[in-house]
This record gives C-alpha cells, structure tokens and sequence, in this order.
C-alpha cells in the first residue's frame, strides 16, 4: 500500500499545497501555535490527535475511520490503541464513582 500524506506542505506562504509530507516537528509547532490561539492549556501534540480519533471508536465510530484519521495501514496498529484507550476509560470510570 502506498504511503498517503495526511497533512501536506505549503511552500514558504504560496498557499499552494504540494504532496510532501510535513515534518513531524512542524507539525508539532503548528498544533503548538493552533492551541495558544484557542486558549487551550492542555498539553497536546501530534499523538493526542490519534488517540483521540481511536477514542472515537467508542461513540460507535468505525475501525477503518479510526484507521484514516490515524493515519495507519495497518487495522492492527488502531485495533491495538483502542484496547488502550478502553482499558484507560475502563479504570478512570472505576476511579470516578
């Protein structure tokens, strides 16, 4: 399977989109800059975006979106982080009550 881009470049400020991949720091900076402008205080970053769209699995959200968003080729990787992410909502509900 070829490897999609998921988040693609800009050239300096054209405005045009290419089909390089963004670098993993840049993106880092970009969700830096995105979550100052919302006033966001909680720590994110390029992870929280995948586990969140796992996350969504739960709200009867499909595998193979999960999959997409995530960026995955393999359904094997976002079957693994769903577990995770239900184990962790599993012991924070058994904290919570």
């Amino acid at each position: 399977m070829a490897a999609r881009t998921f988040i693609r470049t800009a050239p300096g400020k054209t405005g045009e989109l290419i089909q390089d991949k963004m670098w993993q720091q840049d993106a880092y900076v970009m969700i830096q800059h995105r979550a100052a402008d919302a006033r966001i205080k909680t720590k994110i970053g390029n992870h929280t975006f995948r586990a969140t769209s796992i996350a969504n699995l739960k709200n009867k959200g499909t595998l193979e979106a999960a999959q997409h968003i995530a960026n995955y080729d393999s359904s094997r990787t976002t079957k693994l982080y769903n577990r995770r992410v239900m184990r962790f909502q599993s012991t924070m509900s058994k904290i919570l009550i």
